[in-house]
């Protein structure tokens, strides 16, 4: 039963995202070694697109510069307001500009489209992750200004 695998999957990600950046990390190269493909799905709950809308600026700029103008410019089509305005909040004005130019030329664009591009940015904020240096605000984290 597929849906029961997806909510055990679930599971584990809504754990995993109360634990410490360590016990992730551990416990996703075990299941990793075990099962990639499980792994990999977790990996993927643990932080999701419309994530993208609450990252603080550090975060943002570290992946907005891992990924090209065009990919980023594709992947925003459609994008919730706090998505975008996240994102854009984050580029410098000459890069806002090609985004949106970029976005126009593009045209019109299938939702596989669109999700390929960001699939690209999210294996770029899991990069971060699980090289330690982004760590996403956890539901109960307390944060100080």
């Amino acid at each position: 039963a597929p849906s029961d695998q997806k909510s055990r999957l679930k599971t584990i990600a809504e754990l995993l995202s109360n634990t410490t950046p360590e016990m992730e990390k551990s416990v996703l190269e075990a299941i990793q070694a075990d099962n990639a493909t499980a792994a990999s799905a977790i990996r993927e709950l643990l932080f999701t697109w419309e994530d993208i809308g609450t990252m603080d600026k550090r975060a943002m700029q570290k992946i907005l510069g891992a990924v090209d103008t065009k990919t980023l410019s594709l992947a925003l089509k459609g994008a919730s307001a706090a998505v975008e305005a996240n994102v854009m909040a984050n580029l410098s004005q000459r890069v806002r500009d090609m985004v949106k130019e970029e976005r126009e030329l593009a045209g019109p664009l299938s939702v596989k489209e669109v999700q390929i591009c960001r699939d690209e940015l999210l294996k770029a904020v899991r990069g971060l992750m699980e090289s330690g240096e982004f760590r996403p605000a956890r539901a109960g984290d307390e944060l100080v200004s």
